[in-house]
This record gives C-alpha cells, structure tokens and sequence, in this order.
C-alpha cells in the first residue's frame, strides 16, 4: 500500500489513475482477508463477536483518521498529493505494530482461553483452577515438542529408510 501511496502522488494521466484503482483492487481484498484470516486465530473463538466489534472500530477510525490526515496535510501544503503521501504514516504504524506481535503466543493465549471456558462450562472448575490446569497442559505440550524431533527431519528419515 505504500508502494500505492508513492504511485498516486506520481498520478497525472487518466491511465495512471486506472493502474493505480487496478493495483488496489488486486491487494485490497486479500490485504483484509488475511488481517482477518490471522486476527480471527489469535482469539477465542467463544468471543469472537467481542473480538470482531474491536476489531470493527479500529476499522471504522482507519476510515476516520486517514481522511483527517489527508485533509489536514492538503490544507497545509495546499496539494493533494502530499496528501496522498501522508496516509503512509498508518502503513508505518501497522508495520511496527505487526513486527511487534508474536502470532503463536497469540495463538496459544486463544487456545488456552477456549480450554478454560470449556473446564468451566463443563464442570463446576473455579477459573484459577482451570487457569492452572491449562498451564500445566501448556508445560506439557511445550516439554513434548522441545523432546520429539522435527518432524520434517522425521519424514526425511522414514524416506532414506523406506520405514
């Protein structure tokens, strides 16, 4: 998307304008898919809806802000296409929020929530029991895959054996 931004400040012909819409078109749709398709594994899937009205708002002040910013910015150097360059700045904020995140420990968290909520509704287990219960589950599951070998290597090997 910065890429785009960079390509609309340069935009002075009709077809520049209808490479520009195509090159949106074709990143627009996956760009949201994939935010979704990872944001929606990091939850519970329990609270999905909680999640997802989160989600929603963020979504509705990138709406908000992004022609804030293009407007102030045009007011201010009286171009729009110093406009256009400012909306960059959310593609840099993304990006250092995204370089921050650790989307298997996000993972886990979801899991290990989905499995309290389970213990919970199930039974009549309290929420630190449950809590405690998912934590040694985790210890377990980690001590067992930091023991078990890799499992490509473990392919390759029944490969050369033809085990």
């Amino acid at each position: 998307y910065s890429g785009i931004s960079i390509f609309g400040y340069f935009v002075t012909e009709a077809w520049h304008f209808w490479v520009l819409a195509f090159a949106v078109g074709m990143v627009q749709g996956g760009a949201q898919s994939l935010s979704r398709g990872l944001f929606a594994s990091m939850i519970p899937r329990a609270r999905s809806s909680e999640f997802f009205a989160f989600f929603s708002v963020f979504e509705k002040m990138a709406g908000i802000l992004g022609p804030i910013v293009f407007g102030v910015a045009s007011q201010i150097t009286g171009t729009g296409r110093i406009g256009i360059l400012a909306v960059i700045i959310f593609f840099i904020i993304g990006l250092a929020l995204l370089r921050r995140l650790d989307v298997d420990e996000g993972r886990r968290v979801a899991r290990a929530e989905e499995i309290v909520e389970i213990l919970q509704e199930d039974t009549a287990v309290s929420r630190a029991t449950a809590l405690a219960l998912t934590s040694a589950l985790r210890a377990v599951f980690d001590e067992y895959h930091a023991q078990s070998p890799d499992p490509e290597e473990d392919r390759q090997e029944t490969r050369k054996t033809g085990a």
